[in-house]
């Protein structure tokens, strides 16, 4: 699941993005993913991060899709990937949760200065 509008936990929502980045980020499993990919997606309205009413655009990956693109081969086998590849670049680990029928993975933001 692939939530726009979530910044750092916080609901920003894509209101202020307008019509057409919005329908980009809608036609992206179409116009960026070779070959195209399952997904299914939903608006759900929450009140922002600065009190006003908002939309945050949820997007469900079919997990099929993920092999497909090369992503995953075998069950867990993308997650082992990513700690791996994170580590060599000296990134934190991301946060992993499971549940019966839910895996999320959360990236931490990281800032670097010159």
């Amino acid at each position: 699941m692939v939530a726009i509008g979530v910044n750092d936990g916080k609901i920003e929502g894509i209101s202020e993005q307008g019509n057409i980045k919005i329908n980009d980020f809608v036609q992206c499993k179409i116009n960026h993913c070779l070959p195209t990919i399952r997904v299914t997606g939903c608006f759900l309205e929450v009140i922002n991060d600065k009190g006003k009413k908002d939309q945050v655009l949820l997007i469900h990956v079919d997990p099929r899709a993920l092999t497909k693109m090369g992503w995953v081969r075998e069950l867990g086998e993308g997650v082992k990937r990513i700690y791996k590849e994170m580590d060599a670049l000296f990134l934190d680990d991301p946060e992993y949760t499971e549940t019966e029928n839910t895996v999320t993975l959360t990236l931490k933001k990281q800032h670097c200065y010159a």
